[in-house]
């Protein structure tokens, strides 16, 4: 075994060089290895690392339809047809805050 405390300063970095280089090579032939035995068998990157699940915080009901209370809207995004309709009717958003 080599006394690396003794070598000159020159001679560590090329061998620290050297060393990385050859740790990138092996790398890089073991990930390309495991991508033809990944492909050969036939899983997926799912199958692998599967995708974290997306919590998605439920936006509270602002606004429903007295008349027919399945149209509801958040109150966020895009109003939805019905409530542009009873707008149009000449009703204000307010009658329809929900539990008013």
């Amino acid at each position: 075994m080599n006394d690396y405390a003794n070598l000159p300063f020159d001679e560590l970095r090329t061998l620290h060089r050297e060393l990385g280089a050859l740790i990138a090579k092996r790398r890089h032939e073991a990930l390309e290895e495991l991508k033809h035995k990944v492909a050969v068998l036939g899983f997926t990157a799912d199958d692998l690392v599967p995708k974290k699940k997306r919590t998605t915080a439920t936006n509270a009901i602002k606004y429903r339809d007295p008349e027919k209370p399945d149209n509801v809207w958040t109150g966020r995004g895009k109003q939805p047809a019905w409530l542009r309709e009873k707008l149009e009717q000449g009703h204000v958003l307010d009658e329809f805050l929900n539990g008013a």
